[in-house]
């Protein structure tokens, strides 16, 4: 039975920002498995052509899943407006239960431009309504991306609450609390291990506060930014794997902005899950979760100033490079005859 009184007024929506890299669809799964993450609608909002952070929520690629806790999410590849409104209208007709929603911006997203739908007047308003802002910052890479990247300074310009990641393996240095002091003093300041479900909801004011949410005046990303796709249908060696990352961390260097996905490893039954930085570095780790329902290889990549064909291009030559010297290799050696000798 629905608790009718969580279901009168607009729904809340908390946002969850952040750059490339700092880690919130990792954080988001963790927060969904409590208890007090039930009953909320998730919209993953990617940079892309092809969805991998779904998937880190073990969620199938349809349109609205129920995760194992009671969760529902969908993946929004185009009109962030247009999901909401679906999950509204399923809302009213009784398909969906829900009584909050938490969106994950894509990396290189505007929050302001979802602050604009929800305020008074806005596309999404009577439907729902803001609940916080909270922005990842990754305590390592912050300071240079903030400065680099308008993206990542608007994101946390426009937070109700910032929190620096992956301080376990270095501390936040003076020189990034200092400027994020400046893109935003009063968003209170925490570390990774404060950050909490309730971040999302808990303290929020009607329309939040008092700035501009419009987006920024462009809607072009500065630096050229493009996501490339690797896919294959077949498993993938590790050798080639090895090569391929090592391919892009060499020839990309700073331009690499973010790598993740999933691959299938040949002869086995393993699934890696691949995600990082260049400057972070690139990890794999062996995926224990739930299987993806796409298993195929799928790789995606952001950089600036790289062709949106090259990742494929790279991945391919590589995969045909390893079959011809495996296959070469793999000939048995002709007996020399002893009148040769």
């Amino acid at each position: 039975m629905r608790d009718g009184s969580r279901l009168a007024g607009p729904v809340p929506v908390g946002i969850l920002t952040g750059f490339l890299g700092a880690g919130k669809s990792t954080r988001l799964a963790r927060l969904l498995k409590g208890a007090e993450a039930a009953r909320t609608a998730v919209i993953v909002n990617e940079f892309g052509a092809v969805g991998i952070d779904h998937d880190l929520l073990s969620v199938a690629s349809t349109r609205v899943t129920l995760l194992e806790n009671g969760c529902l999410c969908c993946v929004a590849r185009s009109g962030l407006q247009d999901a909401l409104v679906d999950l509204h209208v399923r809302r009213e007709r009784g398909e969906l239960d829900f009584y909050r929603v938490v969106v994950e911006t894509s990396g290189l997203a505007d929050p302001g431009v979802l602050l604009s739908l929800l305020s008074f007047g806005g596309g999404l308003s009577g439907m729902f309504v803001r609940a916080n802002v909270v922005a990842l910052v990754d305590a390592g890479t912050g300071a240079a991306l903030l400065e680099d990247f308008a993206e990542a300074a608007r994101q946390v310009a426009l937070a109700d609450r910032i929190v620096l990641t992956h301080t376990d393996l270095a501390p936040a240095p003076s020189s990034l609390r200092d400027l994020i002091g400046v893109l935003n003093a009063a968003a209170p300041l925490a570390e990774d291990g404060r950050f909490a479900f309730a971040d999302l909801f808990e303290g929020a004011r009607p329309g939040g506060r008092c700035f501009s949410a419009e987006p920024a005046t462009s809607p072009v990303h500065r630096h050229s930014v493009r996501s490339g796709i690797v896919i294959d249908e077949s498993p993938t060696s590790e050798a080639v794997l090895e090569l391929l990352l090592e391919g892009l961390q060499s020839q990309l260097g700073d331009r690499l902005l973010r790598v993740k996905g999933f691959v299938r490893i040949a002869g086995s039954d393993r699934i890696l899950l691949v995600q990082g930085t260049h400057r972070r570095g690139i990890e794999r780790v062996l995926w224990d979760a739930v299987a993806p329902a796409d298993r195929r290889t799928r790789i995606a990549v952001i950089a600036r100033d790289m062709p949106q064909e090259w990742p494929a291009a790279l991945y391919h030559c590589i995969r045909e490079e390893v079959q011809f010297w495996t296959a070469k290799l793999a000939r048995p050696t002709l007996p020399v005859s002893p009148q040769l000798l």
